[in-house]
């Protein structure tokens, strides 16, 4: 007890640590040491400080990030260390910011064997597109280190990506299609589907995963589980075909609702053969292969011939929207069971068309 008239003094001890987000981007990307500290001087409003002591401070924290990157490593073991007092808000920006993706990085990467080979070929990647090569790593590295934990996880394909390494929604789902993709052997590496952006190259790779996976569990091999059941049903698809000019009618009329005469009188034409493809994509895909050729084929089977037919993208949305409309409004009389499977398939193979012809308009 203080005497009267003692002054009283509380003392706070903490060893809460401070993160430099600055120096910690500039860590991340690799950046020389020297270059980092002729990067940052102007951020010293102090005019005495000098490069030897603004050096002495980038080398302290980078020898930081250096002893948090282990936990990084595994993001659930900062909960349960003790060592760095970190609060949840600091933790999930180090963490987005260590598992950021570069989109121009990811699409280089997606659809790749993730090998060694490729790592040490990371350099071309590097040079393309304009990122460090050890953020070229990192992000090639984290992609093998989320893969190899998840592998191993029953359950949801998404949750346990974001669970297993607290990531934001976001950014789990950019990874899980990354490896969705990269499991199933998506090709996504021809040349004519090369400049196709990795963010749309993920919402159809979501739309797949949404529609034509066993919502997204994984199997017994612990991958995203494609449903292969679904796909033998597709092959019922092929009789449709036999209903062509009724079809052909039944779409014209519901076209017609939505289109200008010209587009309407294009398609009575052109219906047969965008018809037959549609058909012949769904009911293929049984065959492991379509599966994987999804991406070129519905390219080169639907995309290019409708840029053929000078299509605006509005054109080519009323044109499967009015295809998919027939479905949904039961126009064209079928099995229950084989309507319902006609739709989960095209309702899909819509956004992958959509989705691809907008980056050729």
């Amino acid at each position: 007890m203080a005497g009267q008239g003692a002054l009283a003094l509380d003392v706070m001890v903490s060893n809460h640590t401070d993160i430099d987000w600055e120096v910690f981007n500039i860590w991340l990307g690799g950046s020389m040491e020297v270059l980092s500290v002729n990067r940052i001087r102007t951020g010293y409003e102090d005019e005495g400080v000098t490069n030897e002591m603004v050096q002495a401070d980038l080398q302290n924290n980078f020898r930081l990030f250096g002893m948090l990157e282990p936990l990084l490593h595994q993001p659930t073991m900062f909960s349960e260390q003790l060592v760095w007092q970190l609060d949840t808000m600091t933790q999930n920006d180090l963490i987005s910011r260590y598992y950021a993706l570069d989109d121009q990085v990811a699409r280089e990467l997606l659809g790749k064997k993730l090998s060694g080979r490729l790592r040490k070929d990371l350099d071309e990647i590097s040079e393309k597109t304009g990122s460090t090569l050890k953020s070229c790593r990192r992000q090639f590295d984290n992609i093998k280190r989320i893969f190899k934990v998840i592998e191993e996880v029953p359950g949801r394909f998404y949750s346990n990506i974001k669970t297993s390494f607290n990531l934001p929604d976001q950014l789990a789902t950019n990874y899980a299609v990354i490896l969705f993709i990269g499991v199933h052997r998506f090709e996504t590496t021809k040349k004519k589907l090369s400049f196709i952006p990795f963010q749309d190259m993920s919402l159809v790779s979501q739309a797949i995963m949404n529609s034509w996976t066993l919502g997204m569990d994984v199997d017994e091999n612990g991958d995203p589980a494609l449903d292969r059941d679904y796909f033998g049903l597709l092959r019922e698809l092929k009789g449709v075909q036999d209903r062509e000019k009724e079809h052909r009618s039944v779409f014209i009329q519901t076209l017609s609702k939505h289109a200008d005469n010209r587009l309407v009188s294009d398609m009575e034409s052109f219906f047969k053969s965008f018809n037959r493809n549609v058909i012949n994509i769904g009911s293929t895909l049984h065959h492991t292969k379509e599966v994987k050729d999804i991406f070129i084929n519905t390219w080169e089977k639907v995309v290019e011939p409708l840029k053929q037919q000078r299509f605006s993208l509005k054109e080519v949305e009323q044109i499967v929207s009015s295809y998919e409309e027939i479905l949904t409004e039961n126009q064209l009389p079928l099995d229950s069971e084989l309507t319902n499977n006609f739709i989960r398939f095209f309702s899909t193979l819509k956004v992958i068309i959509t989705t691809f012809y907008k980056t050729i308009v």
